[in-house]
């Protein structure tokens, strides 16, 4: 069934990797990879696409019929990083626990754990921190996969599923450099911090190579070269319904000092 394949990435066909022994001749010409296991994660975690905007549409204008909030928060320009970080993750966490309906909360759980990884990460390689949450529950349920770091998805590896036969760990630990604060920050895997700073550099490397065509097609353009075709459009749906929450709306104001990011 479909949600029991992992996609083979586009990006790794490109650049001509050869997938690991184990894999069978039959699933190599699927273009897919098998787990060891059917279930990655729990389904009941996630929700299909076509429910996702039903709810986003029901719950966009929370705004207007008095439900949400209309958050102002200046934050002072001597505040640290962290601390800064620390300030606009209340906003998204009261966003969040006020859209219940579309926000699980899972969600609200793995973004409160996440949120200064993705922030960070995302700042520092231009990509928004939404975009990098997404692509981490699609990939792994936000590193809530087991299989996920004993092997079973060969050749992938962690929380991003990286392809350490293209991006090695060297790779990982250039895009880390200057995010070593983040250490400190309690996730479910000792490597999520390195992981995650990895996809926000793949993905802003090439956001930024499409980005003459507009944002919303280099986005989905660089999520086409991480996955297969339905999943990154699946991704780029629900990165356009939470940029609309997040960035859009105004239900979500910020005056922040970036300077030093």
């Amino acid at each position: 069934m479909e949600k029991d394949r992992i996609f083979i990435r586009k990006r790794d066909i490109v650049l001509g990797t050869v997938l690991a022994a184990s894999l069978s001749a039959a699933v190599q010409s699927a273009g897919a990879k098998s787990p060891s296991k059917p279930e990655i994660y729990p389904q009941s975690a996630f929700r299909p696409a076509e429910i996702l905007d039903k709810e986003f549409q029901r719950n966009k204008n929370y705004t207007s019929s008095g439900k949400g909030l209309k958050i102002e928060i200046p934050v002072p320009t001597s505040l640290s990083k962290e601390e800064q970080i620390n300030q606009e993750l209340k906003q998204v966490l009261e966003i969040m626990s006020a859209n219940p309906d579309i926000f699980k909360q899972k969600y609200i759980e793995d973004v409160k754990m996440y949120y200064p990884i993705y922030k960070a990460a995302g700042d520092k390689y231009n990509v928004d921190w939404f975009l990098l949450w997404i692509v981490h529950e699609a990939e792994t349920g936000a590193s809530n996969s087991k299989i996920a770091f004993n092997g079973g998805t060969i050749p992938y590896f962690g929380g991003m599923q990286r392809n350490p036969q293209i991006w090695p760990q060297s790779y990982v630990d250039e895009a880390y450099s200057g995010l070593e604060f983040l250490d400190n920050v309690k996730t479910k895997h000792k490597t999520d911090a390195k992981e995650i700073a990895a996809a926000a550099r793949e993905l802003g490397t090439n956001i930024n190579k499409y980005i003459d065509l507009g944002k919303d097609k280099a986005v989905l353009n660089a999520l086409l070269l991480y996955s297969a075709d339905e999943p990154a459009k699946l991704r780029f749906r629900q990165y356009k319904n939470y940029e609309e929450i997040f960035l859009n709306s105004e239900s979500f104001v910020v005056n922040i000092n970036t300077n030093g990011y």
